[in-house]
């Protein structure tokens, strides 16, 4: 992996650990990932909770990343979209936590009043860096 977390001491320290304030990407070669939204591969929506719902968005991102041959690790930026930041914060950031244990990317979170679909809880877009070659 060509990539490492950023946390200099000069800034605040990231309000959570599952993020990282800057991520230094080594390679060249950028993978830039639509929002992924809580459904399938046949386009139904999987779950009514958050974190049904966050399970399913990073198996899309590991699932789009693998066939770019990349995995999770390689993620170096993440952007996310929660309608009910009260309500869900807690549950999503446990979710993010079992997919980013460790060295986790550079993230920005917002709160929207609404993604495409009603039934849409979070939303994520991402930005990797793929290994050489």
């Amino acid at each position: 992996m060509a990539r490492r977390a950023l946390n200099p001491e000069t800034v605040a320290p990231p309000c959570n650990p599952t993020y990282s304030i800057a991520t230094i990407a080594e390679s060249k070669r950028l993978l830039f990932i639509s929002g992924q939204i809580a459904t399938d591969a046949s386009g139904r929506t999987v779950g009514s909770d958050i974190e049904t719902q966050t399970r399913q968005v990073f198996e899309n991102l590991r699932l789009i990343l693998a066939a770019a041959e990349a995995t999770l690790d390689d993620i170096v930026s993440t952007d996310v979209f929660l309608v009910n930041v009260g309500r869900d914060l807690a549950d999503y950031l446990k979710v993010r936590r079992e997919y980013f244990p460790e060295n986790p990317p550079a993230s920005t979170l917002v709160e929207t009043p609404a993604l495409v679909e009603p039934d849409y809880l979070v939303e994520i877009k991402a930005v990797a860096e793929l290994p050489a070659g």
